[in-house]
């Protein structure tokens, strides 16, 4: 009978101590990093942030924007996986985010995150990655089709919905989308 008695005993301690780890997790979590933006959720539950950039001519929404000890950290998640680096744009895009969140807030990120399906890549925000950005971003505008010839008509309703160039279209033909 003592033997039963103590083996209860023991299966109590053992599930108050599973209790009590799964209480700090949950405690160690909520004192994580504040969110403080989300623009992936539905409209209207959390205003999403837009970062503005006179200076550099900007204006981006990260998908996350991260707050911990004083520090901005924006977060950009995609739903493809990838093989073994993040693609070039999708490093210059977080970089574009990095230079929103250093105009707008003053401070500036060491490092911002891409999060593909099946990995995460923590990027360094680096002089030398912020001269490229502003590189493209000088190469783009001296490419600006406003400026320039617009590409030749497209006549697939769904390449032209999904065209960055749509608004540029005066083809003087009804709109496809």
């Amino acid at each position: 009978m003592n033997e039963i008695r103590l083996f209860y005993i023991l299966s109590g301690l053992f599930l108050l101590l599973l209790i009590l780890l799964v209480i700090l997790k949950i405690i160690d979590k909520l004192q994580g990093p504040e969110l403080e933006n989300q623009d992936l959720v539905p409209d209207g539950e959390i205003p999403p942030i837009t970062l503005r950039s006179e200076k550099y001519g900007l204006v981006g929404k990260p998908d996350l924007l991260l707050k911990k000890d004083g520090e901005y950290f924006p977060i950009e998640i995609k739903s493809s996986f990838i093989k073994d680096r993040p693609y070039p744009s999708n490093i210059l895009q977080l970089a574009a985010y990095c230079l929103l969140i250093k105009e707008n807030y003053g401070v500036c990120p060491s490092h911002g995150i891409i999060r593909y399906k099946n990995q995460a890549f923590e990027i360094p925000f680096t002089k030398e990655l912020q001269r490229s950005l502003l590189t493209q971003l000088k190469a783009m505008r001296a490419s600006d089709p406003e400026e320039n010839d617009l590409p030749p008509v497209c006549e697939d309703p769904g390449k032209c919905r999904h065209c960055g160039y749509a608004y540029l279209c005066h083809t003087g033909q009804k709109r496809l989308f």
